[in-house]
């Protein structure tokens, strides 16, 4: 008997074992989306948890998680994770709450009832790159258990990060409430970087202003000027309809840190007869040095003939050289880096009878200046020798037949003397484009990076960097990308046969709350870091949305060979101006510091409204 009561009691125990055993193995959370049921471990995949479906770039779906308690005693869900997957940004997935807004999900720990209990949240996929885009979903309950849903979804096309460095800084200089536009940038051997460009409704509400700053190696606002005249003031835009705040080559540094910048002021409230401006600038402070305003006849009753404009310089050799337009031909000053005080002032009238304008200047080691613009209806290259003395002389000229209206607006050298030209290709179509001439005005190669039919693609910058150029504009490209403002594209070319070596393309998205235009028109390298300077204008229906994300170029480089036609001009071509002038420009303006009151601001900080322009900055380390 006694062993019978002993057996019995074992065989309780082995039962009582069994109840706790099985208590203690009951199961988890039951976990569904869409009417389906998921195990610890499963993929789910957005959207409608089908592998094959995918979603446009910055296009979202947001999908319902529901957590039952199915079992039979008290569940507790003590946390809920996500884990991204490499490479995956921290847009693309996201938890929000349940109900309400996109709002993050803000989860306390929370107990299901046995049986009836229920706990849902969403999920929200937003791709940013093209592929298969990953992330981990972890619910730990009970204490220390683990339920684990594997999210997966698809971008479309085919546009991948930038493979060939990784941002490190994304900045905005600009309020929401006024236009700050790009002419261009440079930076020194420390990695400072330089910018100019035009500002409006800052000082006078209906006019511009130039404004011009420095920006720190490490990421700082050093300085930003305005200068204001009392009536228009602005850094002019060699293409249509005054789309950019200016030219590549408007902005000059010299060897001891000082800045030289041009454009053109109005001493009347038409606006209609102008001064071609040249500005010297410390930059170390952002104070001027020197300012120069020239004009091609000063007189009490200046008429539309009188009016000078300057879009672009270069400082070489102690002399600041200046191209532009004044009576209706291409102008060319030379000036003393030292004072501003005129060596020479010529006129180059290249076809007689027609408006010709000098967009684009750079200036060799050996005294000679390349020159590049409009002439007429086509663009033209033409190179002056002896431009270290006082008697110019053309040594050739070229027209470029790109297309009626299209011009050079760009230019830069190598030590060998080339040429390198951004070619704005004008017409129904645009194109971004740029070519290489030998020292002699030959064509090298040409390269177009082809775009969307329509009027995105510009160039606007070239520069020499080692044996690549660096080509910055904007463009147009179908699928995935903008083809209503037109994206940032920044390539790296060699410079002996123009292939490309990397291209970089800036893309924000399509969608109301992120489409805007950009373009690049200022890049350099110092050491391993790319430093990238743009302008952007938001859409007329995006405040929401001031950055996006550096990717491979999605279409491709192709030859292009612009027909090249002999200009038949004497050496001495190049003209005196025998009234013209310059007078001190100190007294036409009033100097404004704007550090303080415009945003200088990461760029995904940033809320304002429609329709506002803004300077941004990048740095892109390379790898």
């Amino acid at each position: 008997m006694r062993s019978l009561l002993l057996l019995s009691a074992a065989f309780t125990l082995l039962w009582l074992a069994g109840i706790a055993s099985l208590a203690q193995d009951a199961p988890g959370p039951t976990v569904m989306a869409e009417g389906k049921e998921f195990k610890s471990g499963d993929r789910y995949w957005i959207p409608m948890n089908t592998e094959t479906n995918s979603l446009a770039l910055f296009t979202e779906s947001v999908q319902t998680i529901s957590v039952y308690n199915k079992t039979s005693a008290e569940l507790t869900i003590n946390k809920i994770d996500l884990a991204l997957g490499d490479g995956m940004v921290e847009e693309e997935f996201r938890l929000l709450n349940e109900k309400g807004k996109r709002e993050p999900l803000e989860f306390k720990e929370t107990k299901l009832e046995a049986a009836k209990g229920v706990f849902a949240f969403r999920v929200r996929f937003f791709p940013v790159e093209s592929g298969e885009r990953t992330a981990t979903l972890t619910l730990t309950y009970n204490g220390d258990k683990a339920f684990t849903l594997k999210l997966a979804g698809r971008g479309r096309e085919n546009a991948k990060f930038f493979s060939h460095g990784t941002t490190t800084l994304h900045k905005l200089f600009g309020a929401a409430k006024t236009d700050e536009i790009l002419s261009t940038a440079v930076g020194d051997a420390a990695g400072n970087i330089y910018f100019n460009g035009q500002a409006t409704q800052i000082v006078d509400k209906f006019s511009t202003d130039i404004i011009y700053g420095r920006i720190n190696a490490d990421g700082s606002l050093a300085w930003v000027k305005l200068w204001n005249g009392p009536f228009m003031d602005k850094s002019p835009d060699s293409g249509q309809n005054a789309e950019t705040g200016g030219t590549a080559n408007s902005l000059a540094l010299d060897d001891q840190g000082n800045l030289y910048l041009c454009g053109v002021n109005s001493d009347d409230k038409s606006n209609s007869v102008l001064s071609a401006l040249v500005i010297k600038v410390d930059g170390k402070t952002g104070e001027p040095i020197w300012e120069k305003l020239w004009r091609n006849e000063w007189t009490k009753n200046a008429l539309g003939k009188h009016s000078s404009e300057a879009y672009s310089l270069t400082v070489r050799n102690g002399r600041v050289f200046v191209t532009g337009f004044t009576y209706g031909e291409v102008l060319l000053l030379a000036l003393k880096a030292e004072d501003g005080a005129t060596v020479f002032q010529r006129t180059i009238d290249i076809t007689q009878g027609t408006n010709d304008r000098g967009y684009a200047i750079a200036a060799g080691a050996d005294g000679s200046v390349v020159i590049g613009g409009l002439a007429a209806d086509r663009a033209f290259l033409l190179k002056l020798t002896g431009c270290d003395g006082d008697a110019p002389k053309i040594a050739w000229a070229r027209r470029l037949d790109l297309g009626r209206g299209s011009s050079v607006n760009c230019v830069d050298l190598d030590a060998d003397g080339n040429i390198y030209a951004s070619l704005d290709r004008r017409g129904a179509t645009t194109f971004f484009s740029a070519a290489k001439f030998t020292a002699d005005g030959k064509l090298a190669w040409g390269k177009t990076y082809t775009g969307t039919a329509g009027d995105r693609n510009n160039t606007h910058l070239v520069r020499v960097v080692g044996a690549q150029v660096l080509v910055g504009g904007r463009l147009g490209a179908s699928g995935v990308y903008d083809t209503a403002g037109g994206d940032g594209l920044l390539l790296g070319l060699s410079t002996d046969d123009g292939n490309e070596k990397w291209s970089a393309f800036y893309y924000t998205g399509t969608g109301p709350d992120e489409n805007g235009e950009h373009r690049i028109k200022g890049a350099f390298i110092t050491g391993k870091t790319l430093t990238i300077v743009g302008q952007g204008y938001t859409g007329s229906r995006n405040g929401e949305r001031y950055w996006g994300y550096w990717y491979n170029g999605v279409t491709k480089l192709e030859d292009y060979a612009p027909g090249v036609e002999e200009i038949a001009m004497d050496a001495g071509a190049a003209r005196d101006v025998p009234k013209g002038a310059s007078k001190d420009g100190k007294d036409a303006r009033q100097i404004h510091d704007l550090k303080d009151k415009l945003d200088w601001r990461d760029a995904k900080g940033k809320v304002g409204e429609p329709s506002d322009g803004d300077i941004s900055v990048w740095q892109i380390t390379l790898k």
